[in-house]
Parts: C-alpha cells; sequence; structure tokens
C-alpha cells in the first residue's frame, strides 16, 4: 500500500475494501500480475503462471481484497 522506501515501513492489506488508482470492471477476478508491482484480471494470466487471486472487483475503482495463492502452474 506504500512505495516501500528503504529504512521506512511496510503497509499490507491481507483482506476488506481497496480503493484503487486504476479502472477495474465489476465483477471481475484480479490477480498478480508478471509485471512488478501489479495486478490483472484474470484473463490476462499466461501459460507457466502461479496465479494468486488478489480480490473481486466491486466497483470500477474498489476492489474486494481476499489473498488466495493457487499453487499450481497454468
Amino acid at each position: 500500500l506504500n512505495g516501500a522506501a528503504i529504512g521506512q515501513p511496510v503497509l499490507v492489506q491481507r483482506e476488506g475494501l481497496l480503493t484503487l488508482g486504476a479502472t477495474l470492471t465489476a465483477g471481475v477476478a484480479y490477480y498478480l500480475s508478471d509485471t512488478p508491482g501489479g495486478i490483472c484480471p484474470v484473463a490476462d494470466l499466461g501459460s507457466g503462471e502461479y496465479p494468486v487471486i488478489l480480490g473481486m472487483a466491486v466497483s470500477t475503482t474498489v476492489l474486494r481484497v481476499n489473498v488466495q495463492a493457487s499453487g499450481v502452474s497454468l
């Protein structure tokens, strides 16, 4: 949730509502992206990736965070 500069604390959100500065599609699941620090919709996941769901978009700006690691490769 922050820049995580050297020597500074790191803020992590594991669940709950998170307003993002990005456009989401309501009802779509969002995952960790293979781009460092990025997120992506399920449609952007590719072969060989290990999907980690971050949550479900509840509006065009709010993600309901509920992190779940699949542990399997696509």
